[in-house]
């Protein structure tokens, strides 16, 4: 069967959303199942509202497109006939003028994805990102919808952003930073750095890097970074660390390079113990004893700044049993505290 253009106007080519059109379309003909005009049309119309286009209103608009297909790429598009119901398919299966190699369950697969990219979007130097999922959805036909159904918990106001796009690009192409930086209560100081790593935690985005005036590996966290520039010195290949491996041993992201993971005794409250069983505070973690009234479990790491974090911010439902260099801090903090709120010496 061959559609016929009923005017010689109506051209793909001649029209500025003909191309979003004959994506859309062509995934339409890709289906086994195959497409009414109504249908294709109402599928046009979908994508075309999202790129701001004024949508078809006639069905012959779209007998134009399927017959402007069949003459360009020389395919056949059969009819299915169900009762006075029409739907147009490819004859070959296998045909798309994009040869896309996807079903319809690989493109739904992937359309979450792409959804999953909307967490870069307005981050500097992300742009793009918008660009492909308007892209992917005339593209592939992919399910859209107006509301977001995904969440992630960002700090749309955090500082230092504004260098993420230059420390990626130097991690990318192997170039040195010179940054002034700015740790919590201390002078700013200036540092030559070779840039590894991006990651982020706790809703704080930090960079690891080779730094030269400390001969390690430290991180840096953006929304300290006062200002960055190209550094002359010759950058320094990652000879030191797998950062594929580098977290397993601690939470967060703070690690001294020389320090061994240490068994932590705890005790948890029987009502706490629900939510740290689904909720592991690490990967290690190990059940010792359980009782009516708690349960005891250990955890390997290297002790650090966000352990303690995770350990206070669970109050009196958790303890510290060892080891006692570790509870002694833990028990350090919670004394300081104490005092702040009833204003008493406790020795």
């Amino acid at each position: 069967m061959r559609i016929r253009p009923h005017s010689h106007e109506l051209t793909m080519s001649n029209l500025k959303n003909g191309n979003i059109r004959e994506r859309v379309i062509d995934r339409c003909l890709r289906n086994r199942r195959g497409y009414s005009t109504f249908e294709m049309m109402e599928a046009c119309n979908r994508v075309l509202e999202e790129h701001g286009y004024i949508p078809v209103s006639a069905p012959n608009t779209i007998r134009n497109d399927i017959a402007s297909i069949q003459d360009r790429y020389c395919i056949i598009v059969e009819e299915i006939r169900s009762g006075k119901s029409i739907r147009y398919r490819y004859k070959d299966s296998n045909f798309s003028i994009f040869n896309t190699p996807l079903n319809d369950s690989e493109v739904a697969q992937l359309s979450q994805t792409v959804e999953m990219l909307r967490r870069f979007e307005g981050t500097p130097g992300f742009g793009w990102v918008e660009e492909i999922i308007t892209h992917f959805k005339s593209t592939m036909l992919a399910p859209s919808s107006s509301e977001p159904v995904i969440g992630f918990d960002d700090n749309k106001d955090l500082r230092g952003m504004e260098f993420y796009t230059r420390i990626y690009e130097s991690i990318v192409n192997k170039k040195t930073l010179c940054i002034y930086y700015h740790p919590f209560n201390q002078e700013a100081v200036v540092f030559n750095v070779h840039p590894y790593y991006l990651r982020q935690y706790n809703n704080r985005w930090f960079f690891f890097a080779y730094n030269e005036e400390k001969a390690a590996i430290s991180n840096f966290a953006l929304d300290r970074i006062e200002s960055l520039s190209p550094s002359t010195k010759l950058f320094k290949e990652n000879t030191f660390c797998d950062f594929s491996t580098y977290f397993d041993d601690i939470i967060g992201v703070s690690k001294k390079q020389d320090q061994e993971p240490t068994l932590i005794t705890l005790k948890v409250s029987r009502e706490q113990f629900d939510y740290i069983n689904t909720k592991p505070l690490h990967h290690t973690q190990t059940i010792i004893e359980k009782t009516e009234e708690y349960c005891i479990i250990t955890i390997c790491v290297i002790p650090n700044y966000e352990l303690q974090s995770q350990i206070l911010a669970l109050g009196e439902s958790i303890e510290v049993l060892g080891p006692k260099e570790f509870r002694d801090k833990i028990s350090g903090r919670i004394k300081e505290n104490f005092k702040k709120y009833f204003q008493v010496q406790i020795d």
